[in-house]
């Protein structure tokens, strides 16, 4: 049943669904997402046999969906962590019905996809009555119909509507998606075109309401200063409006200022601070404000005596470590400065005692050797120890030596070198790879996009824009953006450019396809440009390997989806744009049981350029696998806008930045699928389609076969079950610390093959290291490998 059909019936589905969401307007989700609009739940009309009439009957096993006037969003109900009616209602909404007649009949035949477009028409104002607002489409939307104009029908802040003459064809918008100067002259022509007449004062607060409740605060600010002049604008109007204006003005600065906060953005966080209206704030942003504003007084204040403090203490030392003591005053600023508390704490402990006249506790030398290990190792694993300072120092530099050196023998040589000026205690050594900058460390650029090329053999070029502020010892999430098949990529990051600026994202485009290339294949060689590009990005810059998304547009949209399947352990979240699940999604659907999707897609989007399947082919097949992931209870979203089609859909973008701010890679978890029930219904295996998925998070797979599965689980007492399909006949377990305890023996149970092994498993510093060169992944760090074979 077509996604038109569920909103219709909403109201019916309003008396059989679960009581507590059926009228709910706002649904939160356990992540914090926040979905507001009518609930219901999908289902079928039937007719009943007694009496003939229609009847709604909702799908106990199917999903529940948000409708918000535009689009309807779909999510998993045991993913809901509670849901109420609005607390506070807000006022009516500033909504226009632009009357028009299109000439639909009963006999007007039905859209039952949008095509995609040869040519999109600007949104225009004209003057002609009953015309406000109306663009040439063309497209074969027909057999011999290949033009159609488009007429904006009704306006709201949520949602825009359109529809043509002679065909039964409705789209919803959001207004992001328009031009705002556009669509203002539209709504202020329909205004002025309104019987009975409206004053000018009428006309420009409607126009003023709207830009407000819309979000759109700058034009809402003209609205207001056009009503000054107007003989109706007293004094007390005025002055409400204007309240209102900049209270809607502290909240919008007032996250802005949590956003730099939040990206280490400084300079512009002072900016911001500066412009927050006080005065008109609410108290939630009061306290958000004043939240930023001590954490940033305390952190300066804790920067500058640490400064003091190194400063004292490095000439009260002498020449101890001298290399590590000036890269730590180079690099110490207010990202860096909680490495060195500790030191600053028995810093100034020993400077009280000096003062009151007492015998200090530790020796200058024993608190620059606090500062060292803190920088190296992080605060925690600090220590007041010359001789452990200088090994850390020594190893920090061979470390990066080896992460330099690209040829196998020379890294392994000096891997061995390493290994011999060290214990095989390895947990300092793993905590010191998570504090590395990156081993070929980028300096900032303007915040302007910039051409990169690969340091592999494969020299693939990408695109990438820094956030600003940026300096290599701080982590940053990253967003991938794939462009549609034969798309040029620069135009394709532009709408992504500021909001990755004020979220303090890096922005990176990668060129997968060739210039004649209409579609993705679903092949590895189409995705090996992105996983090159990827492990560019660890090397070159500072990457949040926990944050890191990828976004695609149609073509583009299908490889981020199938790139997230395939490797499901190297994203936090896939966002996926009027693509498709492809072949495998039947198969592989499982994978996605850590990954969250956010996928995106009209419900008129018509058949692939391959082909010719059935009209509205993508969201039947999203709405097939995203049943299976409600079901299961994966964390995913899927919105589907009223009659649209194969588009890019710009006012997701806001939507896009909240869900992925809530989002973490899970980098080792202890069950990897159900291995009791390895294919089984409710399994939970993770699943291959090609040799090259031969890892999921710390199963490996050497020489893995076409298709392949398997699942593992780390439990209580270093067990580990495991199994695999027939076809699987060795497995690699890369382990740590969370895993298993290295003291005691590991236990491994084959259930699809009941073999059982006994191994005492011993940390191995070039597995360890071996790894991170291969992957520069400070979170997923192994320090053995266990080679099983059957």
């Amino acid at each position: 049943m077509s996604g038109r059909m569920w909103l219709v019936l909403a109201g019916i589905v309003g008396m059989i669904v679960v009581p507590w969401l059926a009228h709910a307007e706002y649904v939160f989700l356990h992540d914090g997402t926040v979905l507001r609009g009518r609930v219901y739940r999908e289902g079928q009309l039937h007719r009943d046999p007694a009496s003939g009439n229609l009847v709604w009957l909702a799908d106990t096993q199917g999903f529940y969906l948000v409708a918000d006037g535009a689009r309807r969003i779909a999510f998993s109900q045991r993913n809901v962590h509670f849901a109420v009616p609005d607390p506070q209602p807000t006022a009516a909404q500033q909504a226009f019905r632009l009357p028009r007649q299109l000439h639909v009949f009963n006999i007007s035949p039905s859209l039952n996809r949008v095509p995609v477009f040869t040519e999109v028409g600007p949104w225009t104002v004209s003057d002609r009555p009953q015309v406000n607002g109306s663009r040439v489409l063309k497209g074969e939307f027909l057999p011999g119909l290949t033009q159609r104009v488009q007429y904006i029908t009704s306006i709201t802040p949520e949602a825009i509507q359109a529809a043509t003459a002679e065909i039964r064809w409705t789209a919803s918008y959001r207004p992001d998606e328009f031009d705002r100067a556009t669509l203002i002259s539209i709504v202020r022509q329909h205004l002025r075109s309104r019987k009975p007449a409206l004053s000018a004062w009428e006309q420009g607060l409607s126009l003023f309401r709207y830009c407000l409740q819309t979000g759109w605060l700058e034009e809402a600010e003209t609205e207001l200063a056009s009503l000054r002049g107007l003989p109706e604008a007293t004094t007390e109007t005025l002055v409400e409006l204007e309240q209102q204006l900049r209270r809607a003005q502290a909240e919008r600065i007032a996250q802005r200022i949590e956003w730099a906060f939040a990206s280490g953005q400084y300079r512009g966080l002072e900016e911001l601070l500066q412009q927050f209206p006080a005065v008109y704030a609410s108290e939630k942003a009061l306290r958000k404000v004043r939240t930023v504003q001590v954490r940033l007084q305390d952190r300066r204040r804790q920067l500058e005596m640490t400064k003091q403090l190194l400063e004292s203490v490095r000439q009260a030392a002498g020449e101890i470590l001298p290399d590590a003591v000036q890269e730590i005053l180079a690099n110490l600023n207010l990202d860096t400065c909680s490495r060195l508390d500790a030191f600053r704490r028995l810093a100034l402990q020993e400077e009280r005692l000096r003062q009151q006249g007492k015998s200090p506790q530790l020796t200058p030398e024993q608190l620059l050797a606090l500062a060292v290990t803190g920088w190296v190792v992080g605060d925690r694993l600090a220590e007041a120890n010359v001789e452990v300072a200088q090994q850390l120092w020594r190893d920090r530099r061979l470390v990066q030596q080896i992460l330099l050196q690209d040829h196998p023998r020379e890294r392994l040589a000096l891997m061995e070198k390493l290994r011999n000026l060290r214990s095989q205690d390895l947990d300092l050594l793993v905590q010191l790879l998570r504090e590395l900058p990156p081993p070929r460390a980028e300096s900032a650029t303007s915040g302007q996009p910039i051409w990169q090329t690969t340091l592999g053999s494969e020299r693939q070029r990408y695109l990438v824009q820094l956030p600003p502020e940026y300096h290599p010892h701080r982590r940053y999430p990253v967003l991938l953006v794939l462009a549609d098949a034969g798309e040029d990529v620069r135009p394709a990051i532009e709408p992504w450019r500021r909001p990755a600026q004020e979220r303090g994202y890096i922005l990176v485009a990668v060129p997968w396809s060739g210039p004649i290339q209409s579609i993705y294949r679903w092949t590895a060689a189409e995705q090996q440009p992105v996983l090159e590009v990827l492990r560019d990005l660890r090397r070159r810059y500072a990457v949040d390997v926990a944050r890191v998304f990828v976004f695609g547009l149609g073509e583009g949209g299908s490889l981020a989806f199938d790139l997230g399947m395939s490797h499901p352990d190297l994203f936090a979240g896939a966002v996926v744009m009027s693509g498709r699940p492809g072949p495998h999604s039947g198969s592989y659907w499982t994978n996605a049981q850590y990954l969250p999707f956010y996928i995106v897609d009209g419900e008129m989007d018509g058949p692939k350029r391959d082909g010719n399947p059935p009209a509205n082919e993508g969201p039947a097949q999203w709405r097939g696998l995203f049943r299976n992931w409600v079901q299961a209870g994966f964390p995913s979203l899927y919105i589907e806008y009223d009659g649209r089609g194969r588009e890019f859909f710009a006012g997701e973008i806001p939507d896009i930045f909240d869900w992925m701010s809530r989002k973490k890679r899970l980098a080792t978890p202890a069950e990897l699928g159900r291995p009791q029930i390895l294919g089984d219904y409710g399994n939970r295996d993770f699943v291959g389609i090609r040799p090259e998925e031969d890892r999921f998070y710390w199963l490996g797979l050497p020489n893995a076969p076409g298709k392949h599965r398997l699942a593992a689980r780390a439990g209580a007492g270093n067990r580990i079950q495991l199994a695999t399909s027939p076809n699987v006949r060795r497995v690699h377990l890369w382990l740590n610390s969370d895993l298993v305890d290295f003291a005691q023996p590991v236990r491994v149970h084959l259930l699809s093959a009941q073999k059982v092994w006994q191994v005492q498993v011993q940390p191995d510093l070039r597995v360890l290291l071996e790894d991170f060169y291969q992957r520069g992944d400070p979170e997923q760090l192994f320090v053995a490998r266990l080679e099983l074979e059957w």
